[in-house]
C-alpha cells in the first residue's frame, strides 16, 4: 500500500500549475453596435424601417459589446430559410451535425454531457472545464456548447416582440473553446485566465422568461 507522502506527491504530480486560460472562441464575432444592420439584412428585412428602429432601442440598452455567434452570412445565403420568421425544420442531417463531429474524437477522450441549463449553461460549463485543467495536469478541454442559437434564429415580425428580444439579446457566445492551465505560449495562444464561473438564480423569477420547442424551433415568451 502507498504510504501517504507518496500518495500526495503522486495528486501534486497531477495538478497544474497555473489558473484555467481560454485558449480559443469562434471566429465569426459582430459588435453590437453594428448587429441591427447586420440582422436585418441577413434575414432580407430590410422594407420593416420601423422594426428595426425598435430593435436598435433595444440593442442601446444592453451591456453586450460584442458577439460571437456561429451563423455566417455565407451561411444564411445557402440556407435562407434559416431568416424567415418561421423557418422549416432543419433536416436531421444537418442538426446532427456536432453530434457526428463528437462521435469522430477519439474513444480514449473523456465526455461529460450537461443538458436543459438554459441560460446559464456556460459558466457550468466553464466552472467544470475550470476544474479539469486546474485537477489533470496537460488536459487541454474542448467545451462545445450545443445550446446554439441556430434553433432560436429567425427573421423578424412586427407581432413577435417577444422573438426580438430574444434575437438582439443572445448569440453564442463561447461555444466553442478549449481550456487548459499552463498554456505552451509557443504553440497556443492564451486568451485571459478563469478566476470563478458561476450563475445566480434572481428570486421570484419563475416564468418571468419562457422557451417553448417547436417545429420551427425555439420560441421566446416573456
Amino acid at each position: 500500500m502507498a504510504s501517504m507522502a507518496s500518495v500526495v506527491e503522486i495528486r501534486n504530480a497531477q495538478l497544474a500549475k497555473g489558473p484555467a486560460t481560454i485558449l480559443a472562441t469562434p471566429e465569426n464575432c459582430i459588435h453590437q453596435s453594428d448587429y441591427a444592420d447586420y440582422y436585418i439584412r441577413v434575414t432580407k428585412s430590410e422594407h420593416m424601417t420601423e422594426l428595426k428602429k425598435k430593435f436598435n432601442r433595444m440593442r442601446e440598452k444592453l451591456m453586450i459589446k460584442k458577439r460571437y455567434i456561429h451563423l455566417t452570412e455565407k451561411m444564411l445565403e445557402k440556407h435562407p430559410n434559416i431568416g424567415a420568421y418561421r423557418p422549416h425544420l432543419l433536416t436531421y442531417a444537418k442538426r446532427s451535425s456536432l453530434l457526428r463531429y463528437l462521435s469522430c474524437l477519439d474513444p480514449s477522450v473523456r465526455r461529460v454531457m450537461l443538458y436543459h441549463q438554459g441560460c446559464h449553461a456556460g459558466r457550468i460549463v466553464l466552472r467544470t472545464a475550470k476544474d479539469l485543467a486546474e485537477n489533470n495536469v496537460g488536459a487541454r478541454v474542448l467545451v462545445v456548447c450545443s445550446e446554439i442559437t441556430v434553433v432560436t434564429f429567425c427573421g423578424p415580425s412586427k407581432d413577435a416582440s417577444d422573438s426580438l428580444v430574444g434575437q438582439v439579446l443572445l448569440g453564442d457566445e463561447s461555444s466553442a473553446m478549449i481550456i487548459g492551465s499552463d498554456p505552451d505560449v509557443s504553440i497556443e495562444r492564451p486568451l485571459f485566465q478563469l478566476v470563478s464561473a458561476t450563475q445566480t438564480f434572481i428570486p421570484n423569477s419563475a416564468g418571468a422568461i419562457a422557451g417553448n420547442l417547436h417545429e420551427v424551433g425555439l420560441t421566446f415568451h416573456l
